[in-house]
């Protein structure tokens, strides 16, 4: 195990050096300049010039990047053309808020995507199966913007519940923490859940039709061993494979549901600099996502092997 890990992180290596390269590809290869922009339409030649030898863009093309990933690689991406502060330091107090929504969020989704999705399977051609199947074709397809000002309008003004925007961190006391984020992560669930539906409905399905199942069931099992000890553990496969997607997805997915409730997150910060045209921001945040993939594949890959023992590497 300890070799298969070694090899599967110098594997990713040369993924986040093509990340970062395009990354930085993405500073030249847009038609804006970025001193232009933080000098300003009254800025002289001069000052123009001298922002230019500051941010380093007057070097060669090949010099500008050797510098930015050396940068990089000492933990540095770089400074927000607008506000002047380090990349790091505007991403570290937003970083709290992301990650609690999509933790919670993810946890709320897989427990309702379980849930589902095995009584989905136990009760296959049911009235039960159908409306789980119902829930998900809904969950799928409904905008995320929408459900969110639902949810607003139902729990926070109809049933005054939950505040209607904004985040406590979790310093405040974990009970307001947890009442200002359970809107957006139910928000959040209610989407994400309805794929889980799906695959682990579909894997319990193939799963409950094997002799082994059955050979426990005439053992005298109980049903809930056989699902949830025998059944679901064989099933874990795909289910791992989505919610660790939707893991990594959800760092800089929530940009939507951020927006909607107000919370200072990470997708706000990308909104606002892609709407100004910050760069330095834009970089930094593709590296720091594409870090967060290839960390979370990697915890998936391992998670295999602890639910299904025959899988060794």
């Amino acid at each position: 195990m300890t070799g298969y890990i070694a090899r599967r992180l110098l594997a990713l290596v040369p993924v986040l050096a093509l990340v970062g390269v395009l990354a930085f590809l993405l500073l030249h290869a847009t038609p804006s300049d970025p001193a232009a922009i933080m000098a300003g339409d009254l800025a002289s030649r001069e000052q123009y010039e001298q922002i230019r030898s500051a941010m380093g863009l007057d070097r060669p093309f090949f010099v500008q990047m050797g510098l930015w990933f050396k940068q990089v690689l000492q933990g540095d991406l770089g400074t927000s053309i607008f506000s002047g502060k380090s990349v790091v330091t505007l991403m570290a107090p937003r970083l709290q808020a992301t990650v609690s929504l999509t933790i919670y969020g993810e946890f709320l989704a897989i427990l309702m995507g379980l849930s589902l999705g095995i009584l989905a399977a136990w009760k296959a051609r049911t009235w039960v199966d159908r409306a789980a199947m119902a829930f998900s074709i809904v969950g799928y397809s409904m905008p995320i913007f929408w459900l969110g000002f639902n949810l607003i309008w139902l729990f926070a003004l109809k049933l005054p519940l939950f505040p209607v925007i904004g985040y406590v961190p979790f310093s405040e006391g974990f009970l307001p923490f947890v009442r200002a984020l359970t809107l957006p992560a139910l928000t959040c669930a209610l989407v994400l859940s309805a794929l889980i539906v799906r695959m682990t409905r579909s894997s319990m399905l193939e799963v409950l039709s094997e002799d082994y199942i059955r050979t426990a069931r005439a053992k005298g099992l109980r049903e809930r061993t056989v699902i949830v000890t025998h059944a679901l553990k064989a099933a874990a496969n795909p289910i791992l494979t989505i919610v660790g997607l939707q893991l990594a997805t959800m760092v800089t997915g929530v940009i939507v549901v951020e927006t909607v409730f107000a919370i200072p997150g990470l997708g706000r910060l990308v909104v606002d600099a892609i709407t100004r045209r910050d760069f330095p921001v834009i970089q930094g945040m593709l590296i720091a996502v594409a870090v967060v993939y290839v960390l979370v594949n990697l915890i998936i890959d391992l998670a295999y092997s602890v639910a299904d023992p025959r899988i060794r590497y």
